[in-house]
């Protein structure tokens, strides 16, 4: 969704969910950024806003890519890329395009349950 149309950024919002979980969550930023920097700045707002323990991996999947070899959630990962977010989704922008966060153990198993991502309470 197009939030903002200036000439100097367009600013989107897209919808995110936590893999295999119900949890969801909107961000707005400037489409003309990198896909690293786009990927950058999501994972560090997620880190924050679910308090993700920070040996885990957080990887953003494009949603609706289900295939005889895998579900929507277990997709491949975006790849950090200096092509603007704009530009990778170039034919989508109107779009309702969100993501699934997909939460991972140092050694690769995927997180299914919120508590198991989050910091404990000391």
């Amino acid at each position: 969704m197009i939030l903002h149309n200036s000439s100097n950024m367009t600013v989107v919002e897209h919808n995110f969910k936590i893999a295999f979980t119900s949890a969801t969550i909107r961000y707005a930023f400037d489409n003309a950024i990198g896909l690293e920097e786009f990927i950058r700045f999501i994972i560090e707002n997620l880190r924050i806003e679910f308090r993700f323990r920070p040996d885990l991996i957080v990887e953003i999947v494009e949603a609706g890519q289900n295939t005889e070899e895998y579900s929507s959630e277990m997709a491949p990962a975006l790849e950090p890329s200096s092509v603007s977010f704009k530009n990778y989704y170039i034919n989508r922008l109107t779009e309702d395009l969100s993501f699934y966060i997909r939460v991972k153990t140092p050694n690769g198993n995927v997180l299914t349950r919120l508590e198991d991502m989050r910091l404990r309470n000391v």
